[in-house]
């Protein structure tokens, strides 16, 4: 399956893409996005820690869209997928900063390039 973005529906890219924001050593949040050729996509999230990961829980399910909210324990966000990277948002649709700090002790906006784990 192409990997490119499809003109047709507005999508950034047709197959699965990772992204994360950062974190610290002993624990990550990692998300995945699969789009398909109908512009159906799932959002998933899942965390891992030295202890191992959780179980992956779909956060959205459904057309994509360019702005997905989610809420997780309480907290709210968005993400906001573009062609080549993704932004995280706070509740109010705002740029979302910190997500490194405690690795590199810089207030950087948290914004991820999409990878393949492999």
């Amino acid at each position: 399956m192409s990997l490119s973005a499809s003109a047709n529906n507005g999508v950034p890219f047709v197959g699965t893409k990772y992204f994360d924001f950062g974190g610290v050593p002993a624990y990550n949040e990692n998300y995945s996005l699969a789009i398909n050729k109908n512009g159906q996509a799932v959002l998933k999230w899942w965390s891992c820690s030295s202890l191992g990961c959780n179980a992956k829980r779909t956060l959205y399910k459904g057309k994509f869209k360019p702005t997905i909210g989610y809420t997780i324990d309480g907290y709210s966000w968005y993400l906001k997928f573009e062609k080549n990277r993704v932004r995280l948002l706070d509740a109010n649709g705002r740029q979302e900063y910190g997500c490194e700090a405690a690795m590199t002790g810089k207030n950087t906006p948290c914004i991820s390039r999409y990878y393949n784990p492999y």
